[in-house]
């Protein structure tokens, strides 16, 4: 990817908060996630100047069974604050993954290979803005950018609710 950034640390309240909207159906969260966004990364990604914003894709099995996918609760309400469309069919999970949170780092990395896929041969955007709700290792968006890097994309940014520590 080319940049990035996240508005909190993953901590604490912060820790709380994104666990209730990710599993808790707390889709309200959202307002304020991406106010914060726009008000801590607004003018970066005003520079940035992203031809889409595209969520993080979930299993479709698993979007079914939570019922939405935070990631792409998340990009629509910030696409509609900075006037950017949001892309939700581009990107693809194309099978299922172990959660995240119970590996580590290189079993992340292993665990995502070869899970994305572009829908089209030719994505014809040039910079796209990612978004997750929580970066810890990297290796979600490193994979995303993989595959849109390999359909085109030249630049690749993400924005995300909160980042682990260190990184």
């Amino acid at each position: 990817f080319t940049s990035g950034r996240a508005v909190f640390l993953y901590e604490k309240e912060i820790r709380k908060s994104v666990y209730q909207f990710k599993f808790h159906n707390k889709r309200e969260y959202a307002g304020f996630y991406v106010s914060e966004m726009e008000r801590v990364c607004g003018d970066e990604i005003r520079t940035w100047n992203p031809d889409v914003i595209i969520p993080i894709p979930m299993y479709k099995r698993k979007k079914r069974q939570r019922g939405y996918n935070q990631a792409e609760i998340l990009a629509k309400c910030l696409g509609k604050r900075l006037q950017i469309p949001v892309d939700t069919k581009s990107l693809v999970r194309v099978r299922k993954t172990i959660p995240q949170k119970s590996l580590g780092r290189k079993e992340r990395e292993i665990n995502l290979k070869n899970a994305f896929k572009t829908s089209t041969n030719a994505l014809e955007l040039k910079k796209v803005l990612l978004v997750d709700d929580i970066y810890t290792t990297g290796s979600t968006i490193d994979e995303v950018s993989k595959v849109l890097k390999a359909s085109g994309v030249e630049n690749i940014y993400y924005i995300c609710i909160s980042i682990g520590e260190g990184y």
